[in-house]
């Protein structure tokens, strides 16, 4: 197994960062694309609520909404502060509209989590980051949520974690898992996980042997601290509101337990066709069936290249990739059970996607650090990626635009 210390002296670094650099274009156009295309420039009913909030901030008249009914502003409470905070201070900053600057937001975005990977793996960086063409990702980053500055944050959060239970652990670094995890409960409240996660790296970092026990003590004020702040900023909330997050949201389930089960069954099962963003209604398309069939033609034909390697190559889960992991099913847990608390939207794209992307980052990051493995599936899987980039980009109109410049 080779790890990403002797990955990084590899000299193809230049060569990876042109791929790098190609494909944050290739997702940037596709996302251009996307947008001019669709006429609603992908806004949701929430995301018109993020945008009169941005720009209320921008106005001086704070964290308010404009009541449709009434006319009259009522608190922001429904969703954290933490999204229409991030569009106000880009639009401030840029002069933007807030629609465009909640989409160039996005490309930000983008670009961190590209560079971000850089530093990750310089040699392999491009290979990790073909988890942004999933159609699943594609889909968030083309709508104005808080879920796309909520998923990098929270990949970011992974890799301070890991950097602290593997590192030397410190204070400094124990308040960097502060201010993410607390972004992470400013952008999403689901987002208050993140102190989970820290206790429970407490808890394991404690059954290690006793020279690294000094670690836990620092995770669990962490976790403690965070969990201060979420209270405090729920309980302003029950003051202004009378409710805990703004809003009733807690109320009986509205499925049976067997629908609730079919239902996240199918969306976790639809959410690994890569190249297609998976709702309800995808399932009665002919076309998802027919790329769920490439998909699996494509993961045949890598199982096919590796399937003497398990014999010769002892392949592991590094320890980065095991935080990933964790981290994506804690989140998982804590959404299907606030689901089944809150009937909310129903599983799909928009909530699945931060298990997705650190379960694809954990499982790319894992195939590189094998490098039969990596040389085996590289074809198969780049190949099955760029499919979901040209899939979900659009292509009519810019054959139309080429036959007009061309007659």
């Amino acid at each position: 197994m080779l790890s990403f210390r002797s990955i990084m002296r590899f000299p193809s670094v230049k060569r990876a960062d042109l791929s790098l650099l190609y494909l944050y274009v290739g997702v940037c156009v596709s996302l251009g694309l996307r947008l001019f295309v669709e006429s609603s420039h992908f806004l949701s009913p929430d995301s018109e609520y993020y945008l009169s909030c941005s720009q209320n901030v921008l106005d001086g008249k704070g964290f308010v909404l404009d009541n449709p009914q009434t006319g009259q502003q009522i608190p922001f409470t429904v969703w954290p502060v933490g999204y229409p905070a991030l569009i106000a201070l880009v639009a401030w900053l840029t002069g933007l509209p807030v629609l465009w600057s909640s989409k160039l937001i996005n490309l930000l975005l983008l670009a961190v989590a590209f560079g971000w990977l850089r530093q990750l793996a310089p040699a392999r960086a491009w290979w990790l980051a073909l988890a942004f063409t999933s159609a699943t990702l594609l889909e968030v980053f083309s709508f104005t949520w808080s879920e796309a500055p909520f998923l990098i944050v929270l990949l970011v959060f992974g890799g301070a974690l890991h950097r602290y239970c593997a590192g030397p652990g410190g204070w400094p670094r124990a308040l960097g898992l502060l201010g993410l995890g607390s972004a992470l409960f400013l952008l999403r409240y689901i987002g208050a996980f993140a102190f989970l996660c820290t206790a429970g790296a407490a808890l394991l970092v404690w059954t290690r042997p006793a020279q690294f026990r000094y670690r836990a003590l620092p995770l669990l004020v962490v976790s403690l601290v965070g969990m201060i702040v979420v209270v405090g900023y729920l309980s302003i909330l029950y003051m202004q509101t009378g409710f805990w997050t703004g809003g009733a949201r807690f109320v009986p389930a509205q499925e049976s337990l067997g629908t609730f089960g079919t239902m996240l069954f199918k969306a976790l099962v639809g959410e690994w066709v890569i190249p297609y963003a998976y709702y309800p209604a995808m399932l009665a398309k002919p076309s998802f069936w027919r790329v769920a069939f490439v998909q699996v033609g494509l993961f045949g034909w890598g199982f096919y290249r590796v399937r003497r390697l398990a014999s010769r190559t002892r392949i592991t889960l590094p320890a980065f990739a095991w935080v990933l992991v964790g981290i994506s099913v804690l989140y998982l847990v804590a959404l299907v059970g606030l689901r089944w608390l809150s009937p909310f939207d129903a599983f799909g794209p928009r909530l699945l996607a931060p298990a997705t992307l650190l379960l694809l980052v954990a499982g790319l990051y894992t195939i590189a650090c094998h490098e039969p493995l990596y040389r085996n599936l590289r074809l198969p899987l780049v190949l099955l990626f760029l499919l979901s980039l040209f899939l979900n980009t659009p292509k009519s109109w810019v054959l139309q635009w080429w036959q007009t410049l061309l007659s």
